[in-house]
């Protein structure tokens, strides 16, 4: 099968006061290998790997572990999913038998804080989450992130993901809500979820979770430097 590629980002809504406070903030950078978890056995349940600290975050004491999980009918062809970190990426590779679609599976990424703690991420109240795809062989795979707080209250969302390279771009506010208020300065954990139940077939590799300027801040701190500009000139007028 061919590879898919694909960066992942947050992308923040951050003022004009400093540019320095534009700089991102990274999630996951995928810089501790980790894996290969693999499960291919029919109506297989979930495998998971250890946890390992993700020393590449910005988030104190942020753990991951990665897991591979499928599903199908007794009996049908053989299906594997593996999950693994390495060189850099996360990758989820998913293999199919004779009957492409009759079993599914996916794999992700879980994220923790370590000791069960939890991380003020208040600032993230006004990110993006952005994913870019470098290259994908196949359509309609499917890429989903979760939040989770202290009071299990979730931000969800998910993104068809077509073939090709693309960008995809969500705003935290946009996430689907789940359990009551999101309560951001006591955040307990993510999940990161590579869905394989339209494209069993599909293998994909994620390099990076981090944070970027939305475009609507980027275009606003352009306008704001073009008027120092415009203003500079006037002075030298």
């Amino acid at each position: 099968m061919k590879r898919t590629l694909i960066s992942l980002a947050v992308a923040s809504g951050l003022g004009l006061a400093s540019t320095a406070a534009l700089a991102d903030f990274v999630f996951d950078g995928f810089g501790n290998a980790q894996g290969p978890v693999s499960d291919a056995v029919a109506d297989g349940t979930s495998v998971a790997s250890g946890t390992i600290s993700v020393t590449d975050s910005d988030i104190a004491n942020l753990l991951r572990s990665i897991y591979a999980n499928k599903t199908g009918p007794l009996g049908d062809d053989p299906f594997a999913i593996t999950a693994r970190v390495a060189g850099g990426v996360f990758a989820s590779s998913q293999e199919t038998g004779g009957e492409a679609g009759a079993v599914t599976g996916n794999s992700g990424a879980i994220y923790s804080i370590s000791g069960g703690g939890t991380a003020d991420l208040t600032a993230w109240s006004s990110l993006n989450l952005l994913i870019r795809v470098v290259n994908a062989d196949l359509p309609g795979g499917v890429v989903g992130f979760q939040l989770k707080d202290l009071d299990g209250t979730t931000l969800s969302t998910t993104f068809d993901i077509a073939a090709g390279p693309a960008l995809y771009s969500r705003a935290f506010s946009a996430f689907t809500l789940a359990g009551g208020t999101f309560d951001w300065s006591k955040f307990a954990g993510a999940e990161l979820t590579v869905d394989g139940t339209k494209v069993p077939a599909l293998d994909l590799s994620i390099s990076i979770i981090s944070s970027v300027p939305e475009p609507a801040t980027l275009a606003l701190l352009g306008l704001g430097l073009a008027g120092l500009g415009f203003a500079g000139r006037r002075r030298q007028k």
